[in-house]
Formats: C-alpha cells, structure tokens, sequence
C-alpha cells in the first residue's frame, strides 16, 4: 500500500532550466546603460546649472521653464533610480520628467547648448518610460 506512485515523474535536481528569463533579469544591461545616461545628463546640467539660474534670475527665461526643468530633473533621477534598482515600476515618473522637461525646453529656446542637456534629458525620460514598461510582468 505504501508503494511510490510508478507514474510520477522523477524529482529533477534543477527545475525549469529552459524557462524564459525573468524580464528584470533579462534587461540587466539596458538598465545600467540608461542608468550611465542619466549620470551623464546629472554632470551637464549641474555644469550648467549656473547659466540656467542667472538667466532666470535676469529675467530672459521665465521662472516656470526653470521650475520645469528642476520638477523634470528630479523625476527622471528618481525614476532611473527604481529603474537601475530592479523594480518594475518608475513609468509615471519618467512620463512625468518627459511632460516637464519636454514642456520647459522651449521656454529655453532651443538654439542654444543649454537646452540640448533639457532635449537630451527628454530622450532619456520617453526611453525610461519605454524600458519601464518592459520590465513590467505580464
């Protein structure tokens, strides 16, 4: 009566090894390279964080561009950071760093190099929120 059950199959010493990757596991890279960028962004604006509160403070931007950028700033560093931390979450805050910084750059007029680091910073919002949603499970 206490016989093992002939039909069960054997006790595999590693389970599922051809399972398809976790999708945080598998976009390992392409976090840490969004992660790279975004440092790379943090480094040009604080170069030119100087240019960006003397022209407001003259009066030849408007107050709200530069409230944009800093509001834009922030949340493309707080979402990189749940991003590069493995949490499939952070698509709200770079939605929300691409609306404010998209929105701010033309109030800093885009001829000039300060305004490439705002584009650029805009690029990296609307790829973090494409990677964001990624690394959601489905």
């Amino acid at each position: 009566m206490n016989q093992p059950n002939p039909y069960a199959p054997p006790a595999a010493a590693v389970a599922d090894v051809g399972a398809p990757l976790d999708p945080i596991i598998r976009l390992r890279t392409p976090r840490y390279l969004l992660g790279a960028f975004v440092l790379l962004q943090l480094l040009a604006t604080l170069l030119y964080a100087a240019a960006y509160f003397e022209l407001t403070r003259t009066g030849a931007v408007s107050a709200i561009a530069l409230l944009g950028l800093v509001l834009g700033s922030l949340c493309l560093y707080a979402g990189t950071l749940v991003v590069v931390l493995g949490r499939p979450r952070g698509t709200l805050l770079f939605a929300l760093a691409a609306f404010f910084l998209g929105s701010s750059l033309r109030g800093w007029g885009l001829t000039y190099v300060w305004s490439w680091v705002i584009g650029y910073g805009t690029f990296l919002a609307v790829l973090g929120v494409l990677l964001a949603r990624a690394m959601r499970p489905r």
